[in-house]
């Protein structure tokens, strides 16, 4: 008789432990679906919210320096002290055709607020760039993802 209340006490730990331990799955797996769901809105916010840079404008210096070719800077304003990784240069239309950069000085991680780009020398005609210029440069915040923005279009 006492055995029997001994195996009952025991099957009822048993089940109630079983319960726990459901539980805690259910819980493990709301926190990694509730991650899951999170990584894609912090990208969106910080890559839409909180931009790297504002749109630039470019002061062409020279035509033709070559044939065929411009020198040309770029003012823009940095918003965020991250660190700048590259650019690249595109022709819009049908398909971007991208555009040679013939020289340029060293890359700059430029201050947060208004600057300048030094001078850089494109395989573009002045008229080309102008109509269809579009200037994409990355940088990086974190060590999580890259920003890649469109500074000139």
């Amino acid at each position: 008789m006492l055995g029997d209340d001994y195996l009952g006490i025991e099957s009822r730990l048993q089940a109630l432990s079983k319960k726990k331990s459901k539980s805690k799955n259910y819980l493990n797996h709301a926190v990694i679906g509730a991650l899951i769901l999170a990584v894609p809105l912090v990208y969106l916010i910080d890559t839409r919210v909180f931009p790297v840079v504002g749109p630039a404008h470019a002061i062409i210096i020279s035509q033709n320096p070559v044939p065929g070719t411009i020198k040309v800077r770029f003012v823009y304003t940095k918003y965020r002290n991250c660190k700048f990784i590259g650019s690249s240069f595109w022709l819009r239309g049908h398909t971007s055709t991208p555009v040679q950069l013939l020289q340029s000085g060293p890359a700059i991680n430029n201050p947060v607020g208004r600057t300048t780009t030094g001078v850089m020398v494109l395989g573009v005609d002045q008229d080309s760039w102008i109509n269809n210029g579009q200037m994409i440069v990355e940088h990086r915040c974190h060590p999580f993802w890259t920003h890649q923005a469109n500074l000139y279009e």
